[in-house]
């Protein structure tokens, strides 16, 4: 009379309270193998989300830590308000980045008289098209066609073959007149994957009219050994209101993480100003950092 059952009774079939316990506890157990069966994170994954992960919901616990690592595999997390972007590639499984110009450090990138700030639209799912020839330059216009509208809104679309996500708008630095051109971005190093080799690249427009860029711009990888990658890239006589890529360099990131010369931050650098010229025309949108076998 009042007493609690046994444990033989709870295991009756007939007892609804035991099958009700009996489910909860297989539903537990259920979620405890999916967790469990879950691939590791990738590299420095909760080191990379951390901000994220702790405005997210739940307090950065569990949950909102796997929310953030479906979402890097999938369309990618939006790091430091929005001012960089990172992802996991499909392919390799490496880690990748790009910062927007808003992370960049542009020279007179406050000041309204050199430079001016307009939405871009951005997507993950863009495709961009290798190439061979020496010119160290792509045109991403075979998936895609990129167009300035009336607003300033850089508008991209792609044909019914590429796989396409909701576009984001983020912010682009749009040149208007300067004589002196600089902008650099730092990534953490010990952020790429180990053994991985990474092409890094400055995503930008030439907007009409475009002109002082008969003299080519300077693009240099520096590392924290004090050795560095550079190269040279004209502009001149390159289409305008098509996304091009000037590519900076390549990394590879050491098999072991902090492999000689490769921990601290790379500094990733787009400028030109001996040549005197006055310069117009260049919308920068970022630079990215994806993996040489990426199709990004």
């Amino acid at each position: 009379m009042g007493a609690a059952p046994s444990s033989d009774d709870s295991s009756r079939a007939g007892d609804g309270r035991a099958v009700a316990s009996s489910a909860a506890s297989g539903t537990g157990s259920n979620s405890h193998q999916a967790q469990s069966k879950r691939a590791p994170p990738p590299h420095k994954f909760h080191e990379i989300v951390a901000q994220e992960a702790t405005t997210a919901g739940g307090g950065g616990g569990t949950a909102a830590a796997a929310e953030l690592e479906d979402q890097a595999c999938s369309t990618g997390v939006y790091l430091a308000g929005k001012t960089k972007k990172y992802w996991v590639d499909e392919k390799t499984r490496c880690n990748c980045f790009v910062l927007f110009a808003r992370a960049l450090s542009i020279t007179w990138g406050d000041d309204p008289r050199y430079w001016i700030w307009h939405p871009v639209r951005e997507t993950k799912y863009v495709l961009s098209i290798r190439s061979a020839c020496s010119s160290n330059y792509i045109y991403m216009h075979a998936q895609f066609s990129a167009q300035l509208d009336s607003s300033h809104v850089c508008t991209c679309t792609l044909s019914p073959s590429t796989l396409y996500s909701d576009a984001e708008i983020v912010e682009a630095a749009s040149l208007q007149n300067v004589c002196w051109l600089e902008v650099h971005g730092r990534l953490e190093l010990s952020h790429l994957t180990p053994g991985c080799s990474y092409d890094v690249a400055f995503q930008v427009m030439l907007t009409e009219p475009a002109y002082g860029w008969s003299v080519p711009v300077n693009l240099r990888l520096r590392f924290p050994d004090g050795t560095a990658q550079a190269r040279k890239e004209k502009l001149q006589g390159r289409p305008t209101k098509q996304w091009l890529e000037l590519r900076a360099g390549e990394v590879k990131a050491p098999a072991q993480p902090g492999g000689a010369g490769r921990s601290g931050e790379l500094e990733i650098s787009l400028f030109e100003y001996d040549g005197g010229l006055w310069k117009k025309g260049l919308l920068v949108k970022g630079i990215k950092i994806v993996p040489k076998e990426s199709d990004y």
